[in-house]
């Protein structure tokens, strides 16, 4: 339980140092939830492992990609990470309006590590479109929707706190695993 706990104290001391690092012009209460957002995104890149045929070499860069209309301003706080790394790779970050550009950029080598589907973007993608990204990238949303219908990982905002919940089935059907320094830390759909 000792191990838990620092381990949580850690991540959460991680993302407040993100946080505050980052620059904040009078930040209303949806800016510092996309912040944190892109600040949780961040970390969880840092405890997730992926099928090794992802990666041919150390300094293959991990892409993170959105989905959909970016109305919140997610990109920016996201981009800020490209100058850092996650488990020694270069962080790039794309943005994909529609399911074509993500079955686009699926095609090309390194396609999408993590995917963050903004609302509604997650609905214009089938069974079968699901079940192919499972296999190599890390499917995150932001609702108990997303979750049963497919997505492995949701960030729910409660109270100013983002909860972190896990649809077991699809993280099982997955290549891409959680360390389990993170899957004590989030909640069961």
């Amino acid at each position: 339980m000792r191990v838990c706990a620092g381990i949580f104290a850690a991540i959460c001391a991680g993302i407040v140092a993100v946080i505050l690092c980052s620059p904040v012009n009078a930040a209303s209460n949806g800016a510092k939830q996309t912040k944190l957002t892109a600040a949780v995104i961040y970390q969880i890149s840092r405890f997730v492992s992926w099928p090794e045929s992802e990666f041919g070499h150390q300094d293959d860069t991990l892409s993170i990609c959105v989905l959909g209309k970016d109305s919140s301003g997610l990109l920016p706080q996201l981009k800020q990470f490209t100058s850092r790394k996650s488990k020694g790779r270069s962080i790039s970050v794309q943005s994909l309006k529609t399911r074509s550009d993500l079955l686009e950029r699926q095609s090309v080598a390194g396609g999408c590590h993590i995917l963050f589907s903004m609302n509604g973007a997650w609905d214009e993608l089938s069974d079968s479109d699901i079940r192919v990204l499972r296999q190599k990238t890390l499917l995150i949303g932001k609702t108990r929707g997303f979750l049963k219908n497919g997505g492995m990982l949701a960030l729910i905002l409660v109270k100013s706190k983002i909860n972190i919940v896990i649809n077991p089935e699809a993280l099982e059907d997955s290549g891409v695993k959680l360390e389990s320094r993170l899957r004590v830390l989030t909640k069961t759909l």
